[in-house]
Order: structure tokens, then C-alpha cells, then sequence
């Protein structure tokens, strides 16, 4: 809507936790962690160690170390670093409320109107600006963002094109069909191995979704928690060419599918087939495990369409 990022600009200074669109995913992805990592209270995190992980700059991380310390999860220790407040699975009341910042309620409305065609494969900043009623430094970011996930590219003079988006049911279909045919075959790759403690980790959150029925757990943070389940499968075939389809399948999925997430029963439904792919790849059994995630990406498929 024209005007409401002009508005949004104009009163971000009031909003002293306000977060970029890179931090606010961020704060999702080190939640998600400490939900499948499940660490005591007063576990120390670190800026490398969270910027390693996550293979970004340190200055976001330590943005979103901070708002997640203005959150009551963590306490800031001068010269010592972060430390965690509170259980894992008391995170979620500490996070309602966000504020989305001037970034992400600007990147939020260019991807609404994409994936629904209101705006063309290729624009120009000036078109946009016109549009959003929005200043140019606020643009640039918001599509460099978009460029750095992969779906967006600079062309010649000031013209920008899209360039790969799950923007259509059968972009949607081809995407998981294309991991229909990879996912299940990289459980019964020569390489795979089984990493236990970090599949019982897994199977620990999986469980906590399903017992409270998705009703403590936000969207976003629901979205990260399957992402990281699909990428720990990949990450254990052994096999690096997995790994990078399935990163870059979630970096696609990051863009549109939060809201994909919002039905509950459907994320309860989810995590029990999670828990019943990992118990087969505790028990050894990785054809059964194969079957089982075939299955599993069969009905996101049908559900999608």
C-alpha cells in the first residue's frame, strides 16, 4: 500500500529493537537452534560461533544476540558474551509482539506482489520507489536482500529482473518434486551416516511440537525447525550436492512459505512424520526411512496443491 513504508520509515526510530530483515531471520534461526539443541540455562553464545554457523557477518548476529537479550532470552555479560535465560521451550512468550522494521515490512509487500503478479519479472528502483513510496537507501537494501537469496539479479543501468521464485503453484510442485526424487535417495547414499545425538535432538523438538500441539510455537520459528530437520538428512548423506540443493531449496521457501505454517494440525501432522523418519534411521533401518520421507514429501506435495 502506497504510503505505509513512508509511515513506517518515519516512526522506526521510536522502535528501539527494530530488526532488518537478515537480523529478524536470524533471531528465527538461533531460536530454532536453541529449541533443537535444548541447552541449560546459562549456555553461553557468541558472535563468531553464531556467525560461523550460520556462515553471515558478525554485526548481525550481534544485532539479533541483542534483541533477543531486550527479550528476556539472554543476558549480555560485558567482555563474557550472551547467555541464555530461559528453558528452551518458554522462548516463544519472550518473542510476541515483534516489530517488523521499515526493511521487512518492504521486503513483506514486494514479495506479496510478486507471488501475486502484481509485479513484473523485470522493474527498475525507480518504478518501485514510485510504488512503495519508499526512499532509495531503503530499497536497495531490501532487493540486495533479495539478490543474496538468490531470486533477484541487477541487470543493466537501473532495470532488475527475477530470476527464479516458487511464485506459482507449478513452480511450488516442480521445487518438491525435484526433492521428491533427491531427498529419500540421499538416505541410502553409500556415505550416509547417522549422526544419533543430533537426530535425538531433533526427535526431542519434533515431540514438544506434537505434545503441545503447535500451539507455543510461532510460524516462523516452526518454518526454521522443519528447515533444519530437511538439511540434518541432507547434511547426513555424506554427500555435499544434497546438502546445497536442499540450503537452496530453503532459502526459496524462506521467502513465501511462513505462512505456510500457520496451520497447526498441519504442523503437528509434520513433526510426527519427522519422528517416524528418524526412529527408523535410530533403528537402521534406512529403506524404511526413504519410504517414510517419500511419503512425507508425497503430502506436502498433494497439500500444496
Amino acid at each position: 500500500m502506497p504510503g505505509s513504508t513512508q509511515s513506517a520509515e518515519a516512526s522506526s526510530a521510536a522502535i528501539a529493537s527494530s530488526l532488518t530483515r537478515l537480523q529478524s531471520d536470524l533471531v528465527a534461526r538461533i531460536v530454532a537452534l536453541i529449541r533443537s539443541d535444548q541447552p541449560a540455562v546459562g549456555q553461553r553464545f557468541t558472535e563468531l560461533g553464531l556467525a560461523e554457523h550460520f556462515g553471515v557477518s558478525r554485526s548481525p548476529v550481534r544485532e539479533a544476540l541483542r534483541h533477543l537479550a531486550e527479550r528476556g532470552v539472554l543476558r549480555f555479560e560485558e567482555n563474557r558474551g550472551f547467555f541464555l535465560t530461559c528453558e528452551a521451550q518458554d522462548i516463544g512468550a519472550h518473542l510476541n509482539g515483534l516489530s517488523p522494521s521499515p526493511e521487512e515490512t518492504l521486503y513483506t509487500q514486494i514479495v506479496a506482489d510478486r507471488m501475486a503478479r502484481r509485479l513484473a519479472d523485470s522493474f527498475t528502483a525507480s518504478e518501485l520507489m514510485r510504488r512503495y513510496a519508499c526512499s532509495r537507501p531503503l530499497l536497495l537494501r531490501v532487493l540486495n536482500r533479495l539478490t543474496e537469496e538468490g531470486v533477484l539479479r541487477a541487470g543493466r543501468g537501473h532495470a532488475w529482473s527475477f530470476i527464479t521464485f516458487l511464485d506459482d503453484q507449478q513452480a511450488e510442485q516442480e521445487s518438491y518434486r525435484l526433492r521428491l526424487l533427491l531427498e529419500p535417495a540421499g538416505l541410502l547414499e553409500p556415505s550416509f551416516a547417522v549422526d544419533r545425538q543430533a537426530l535425538g535432538r531433533s526427535m526431542e523438538v519434533q515431540r514438544r511440537v506434537v505434545e503441545s500441539a503447535a500451539l507455543d510455537i510461532t510460524s516462523q520459528e516452526m518454518f526454521e525447525i522443519n528447515a533444519a530437520f530437511h538439511e540434518l538428512l541432507a547434511q547426513s548423506s555424506g554427500n555435499r550436492f544434497f546438502l546445497q540443493n536442499m540450503q537452496h531449496h530453503n532459502r526459496m521457501r524462506r521467502l513465501n512459505e511462513y505462512s505456510a505454517f500457520r496451520d497447526r494440525d498441519r504442523m503437528v501432522l509434520s513433526c510426527r512424520e519427522h519422528i517416524a523418519i528418524i526412529e527408523a534411521l535410530l533403528e537402521g533401518k534406512n529403506e524404511s526411512a526413504a519410504k517414510r520421507l517419500r511419503a512425507h514429501i508425497e503430502g506436502a506435495i498433494a497439500y500444496i496443491g
